[in-house]
């Protein structure tokens, strides 16, 4: 969150003046070895609580250089008549991954011969093949809960909901629509919330996180397909590092204060404000 704030304009301004293939491959390697440290001292019972501080602010300091780099890479790869689709595609490796990634790894963090330690081996390789893969590349120039899983099934159907609507956004060809589209998953991102505050069931809930999923993440998707669209390509890095300083920098940060507010007051009624305020 605060590595957003901090490096996401100056990973822009590198985006623009660094090859963006090499420079994306360079942060994924830099992920690597963070993920591949943090694994050493796990598996070594040395690890602390600070360690794990400053690796994650690396580890966001590097992504936060990855993202515009990789959103401005897009359209050097494709041409603007497909660019929604590749945006798309693009945010399904990410939103998907709330998904699928806390699908896969919590039954194999409950197995004894795994646990933590084997997950982020797992993870470190799987950062290695994504920096081998990244050369392959070829361009042109929360609810009250009293029981962790429930937050699991929340996040896991916020992640289900993201990958089903960008899925479904990739086939959307006429303009109008996307136009249509970007104000109806706009109200649905104030709307959901709103149901997610009033549920009184997990069934419900989730439903509604799946429902935030949704509408959230087309909402994204077409806002950035956009921006990538109007911005020219010597400015499209520092541009997409603004984009994403509001999308994951202070909108990660104002989750900060939602976090404490909801500390105080419960979560219900921080969804339910939130939601009203963003329809309004």
């Amino acid at each position: 969150m605060i590595p957003f704030l901090i490096v996401s304009p100056f990973g822009g301004l590198m985006a623009d003046r660094i090859d963006r293939r090499t420079l994306a491959q360079l942060m994924l390697l830099a992920s690597f070895f963070v993920t591949a440290i943090l694994t050493v001292l796990v598996i070594s019972g040395e690890v602390q609580l600070w360690h794990v501080a400053v690796l994650a602010f690396l580890g966001g300091g590097f992504r936060a250089v990855q993202e515009p780099t990789v959103t401005a890479l897009i359209p050097n790869q494709v041409p603007q008549s497909v660019l929604l689709n590749a945006i798309t595609l693009n945010a399904a490796t990410r939103h998907g991954a709330r998904f699928f990634g806390l699908l896969i790894a919590a039954p194999l963090m409950a197995i004894p011969t795994m646990g933590v330690a084997g997950v982020l081996v797992l993870s470190a390789l799987l950062a290695g093949v994504s920096t081998l893969m990244m050369s392959l590349v070829k361009t042109r120039e929360s609810l009250g809960a009293t029981d962790g899983s429930i937050l699991g099934y929340l996040v896991m159907g916020f992640g289900a909901g993201s990958l089903v609507g960008i899925l479904l956004l990739a086939g959307v060809r006429s303009e109008k629509l996307k136009g249509q589209l970007l104000v109806w998953t706009g109200l649905g991102s104030g709307l959901a919330p709103i149901i997610l505050a009033l549920s009184f069931n997990a069934p419900m809930g989730v439903l509604a996180s799946a429902g935030m999923g949704l509408s959230q993440a087309t909402f994204m998707a077409l806002t950035s397909a956009y921006v990538q669209t109007i911005a020219p390509d010597r400015l499209r890095g520092r541009i997409s590092s603004l984009y994403i300083l509001f999308a994951g920098g202070i909108m990660a940060f104002a989750n900060l204060g939602y976090g404490f507010a909801a500390d105080e007051f419960s979560a219900p009624p921080i969804l339910l404000i939130t939601g009203l305020i963003f329809i309004a």
